[in-house]
């Protein structure tokens, strides 16, 4: 027997289950054993692995976290929504650009 409950258990052996990345910047003091065990429960290694980059780029674990949520579910959103609609058959169009182009003669 170890002493602890089961449920630490089970998030200290999601942290071990976390790329050497993580352990990395425990091992730095970049991030907690706490913030690794919430981040090892998000279970998305897409997301871990860039909440992970962006530790390491000096956010926040928290911050980290909620980004790398929101900006990969954003793209898989619109990955999503470009493959619904070439399906159907809708054209992707260029997006507008703003401002003036204007020729080297130009006064």
């Amino acid at each position: 027997q170890t002493g602890n409950e089961p449920a630490r258990v089970a998030a200290m052996r999601r942290v071990l289950a976390l790329p050497e990345a993580a352990r990395t910047l425990i091992d730095e003091g970049a991030l907690s054993l706490t913030a690794a065990a919430e981040l090892a429960a998000t279970e998305d290694e897409e997301i871990v692995a860039r909440a992970l980059t962006l530790i390491d780029e000096g956010y926040s674990p928290d911050s980290a976290a909620r980004h790398a949520q929101a900006e990969i579910t954003r793209r898989r959103v619109l990955e999503d929504a470009h493959a619904r609609l070439a399906k159907v058959g809708v054209p992707e169009i260029d997006p507008p650009t703003y401002g003036y182009s204007f020729g080297a003669k130009s006064k």
